[in-house]
């Protein structure tokens, strides 16, 4: 017994050396996989690949990427009349329709706009080229969508997977791995398997994909081109926003967080796209000199609240940052004009490590003392019940437990986030 655990044991460490980010490590942070060394050894081993990844969160960038050559189709910001709509739904595999939304004109015939990835015709010649399966053509000819294109349903701004050969086995290994990786904090992913019209659905304790559209607005509201960009995301969990920026045209996006389950996640998902440039070390805020880089742009969302010191924080931040890069960053905020703090004691909605809550003129002159030049508040919005909120991948009561309207349990103001740009 104990020859075979030392066997297995090598067997890991030696695959861990063969990995392209595991390798990378310091011996402290693979130290932090120890309890999880048999998930980790089964995420190692796992051959199975996802046929695409697709993003569907912003109209103007829906995406699809093909995992097999590691390449971003072209997104298409085309937006297709109602005359238009019906054919291209009947010709899209279940999960490909991007960003189906409402859009008041008497012109159209169901108020609808749809913006896709491709023109069926470009993706089916993109298919062809590069000799697929020719199932999968017949798949886009004849998959019939256009039961999945009600808003209610919750797997369509899902960041999805389209497996197309893949066994029934092969799924169910899938989702036995996603569920030993609770509790999932980020996300939602749907996994797509097409042999069996099967579908799993990770319903993440965050709806993440709200946050990222207020980001990629936030992006877009400063004029910010992600393209051939090195990015950052601090405390990035399971790396949900990563995936979706690196279909994005960044040049590599590199997550850091201290948590070695989120990690597991991120690699889980990294696994099944084969998204190349986007990577994960296991390092906290305090660590990011050991990244030796400089980054274009900075996410840092959620955390400052969480840090005992939030100016050494800023500092750190700053000192990675390329000449004219920005910090993108998301905090919790309070809705008073005067430069105020709030320090809420034991907890914030539950939260012990809640310490310091800014308002808007308090967060800018931090940033002002930490050096940037300049901060300012692109957005703001409330947290609610419906953004965040218990669900069987995580087993427990979550913020929506301890909010109202006007304020926390606690009787604290409500969690209001703003996004700001620091340079």
């Amino acid at each position: 017994m104990k020859k075979d655990l030392a066997a297995k044991d090598s067997s890991l460490k030696d695959l861990c050396k063969k990995d392209p980010i595991l390798s990378t490590w310091s011996e402290k942070e693979l130290n932090a996989l120890k309890s999880y060394s048999e998930i980790l050894y089964k995420l190692l081993t796992l051959e199975t690949k996802a046929t695409y990844s697709i993003s569907r969160l912003c109209d103007n960038n829906s995406l699809l990427y093909d995992s097999s050559n590691n390449k971003i189709l072209e997104s298409s910001d085309c937006h297709v009349e109602r005359s238009e709509t019906s054919k291209i739904l009947e010709s899209y595999p279940n999960g490909w329709v991007q960003g189906i939304g409402t859009q008041n004109s008497e012109n159209l015939e169901t108020k609808t706009t749809c913006h896709i990835d491709l023109e069926r015709s470009e993706i089916s010649k993109n298919l062809e080229s590069k000799n697929h399966n020719p199932n999968l053509t017949q798949i886009l000819e004849s998959t019939d969508l256009t039961k999945n294109t009600e808003s209610k349903n919750p797997a369509k701004e899902a960041l999805s997977l389209y497996f197309h050969n893949i066994s029934y086995n092969e799924f169910q290994t899938l989702q036995d791995l996603a569920l030993d990786l609770k509790p999932w904090r980020k996300g939602p992913f749907c996994l797509y398997g097409a042999e069996n019209n099967s579908q799993f659905y990770i319903d993440s304790e965050w709806q993440s994909n709200k946050k990222m559209k207020l980001i990629l607005q936030a992006l877009d509201t400063i004029g910010y081109n992600l393209k051939d960009k090195v990015v950052l995301d601090v405390g990035c969990n399971n790396g949900y926003y990563m995936f979706d920026l690196a279909l994005r045209g960044v040049k590599h996006i590199s997550g850091i967080d201290p948590i070695a389950i989120f990690f597991l996640q991120f690699y889980f998902i990294h696994k099944l796209t084969n998204i190349s440039h986007c990577t994960f070390r296991l390092l906290g805020v305090q660590d990011v000199l050991q990244l030796n880089t400089k980054y274009d742009l900075i996410l840092c969302l959620g955390v400052l609240y969480h840090r005992k010191e939030p100016l050494q924080t800023l500092k750190q931040l700053k000192s990675i940052l390329a000449p004219n890069g920005i910090l993108l960053l998301e905090t919790l905020i309070l809705q008073d004009k005067a430069a105020t703090c709030l320090c809420p004691y034991p907890t914030y909605a539950k939260m012990p490590n809640v310490f310091y809550i800014f308002s808007p003129q308090a967060l800018q002159n931090l940033s002002l003392h930490a050096g940037f030049k300049s901060c300012e508040i692109l957005s703001y919005s409330y947290t609610d019940n419906t953004e965040q909120r218990s669900t069987d991948f995580i087993d427990k009561k979550s913020l929506g437990d301890y909010l109202t309207p006007t304020q926390t349990i606690e009787g604290y103001p409500p969690a209001c986030r703003g996004i700001f740009v620091l340079s």
